[in-house]
């Protein structure tokens, strides 16, 4: 699947670059020293890649979301998750959407989550 995406520019690949990894092990040290959700290296690189070249990360892990509110360097870094997607992609037919990517995956979303995009389950 991958194959493709890269032929049509959908998806790249991006060479570890030493500015990157310098950021992204001060961007882990620093979710460690300030209470907030622990960033995983991999995802610490991906903010640090997106925050120099625009890009959007995609994850459902918390700790990205949380860094980018709590970091004002980081606040133009867009974050989303696979709730995030849905409502992006389904509009007005997230709760079915929701109701068959949770029956799917196992992944549930939070109530409160889904009322801040008008979901009642």
């Amino acid at each position: 699947m991958l194959a493709p995406w890269l032929a049509s520019r959908r998806a790249f690949l991006i060479p570890r670059i030493n500015e990157c990894e310098v950021e992204a092990l001060r961007l882990v040290e620093l979710s460690r020293s300030q209470r907030l959700p622990t960033l995983d290296p991999p995802e610490a690189y991906c903010l640090a890649v997106a925050r120099r070249r625009g890009y959007t990360v995609l994850t459902d892990n918390k700790a990205p979301k949380h860094l980018v509110h709590a970091l004002s360097e980081y606040s133009g870094v867009r974050v989303l998750d696979s709730l995030d997607v849905l409502a992006l992609i389904y509009g007005s037919g997230l709760a079915e959407a929701v109701k068959a990517y949770e029956e799917d995956t196992g992944l549930v979303f939070s109530r409160s989550r889904l009322r801040a995009y008008g979901v009642e389950l």
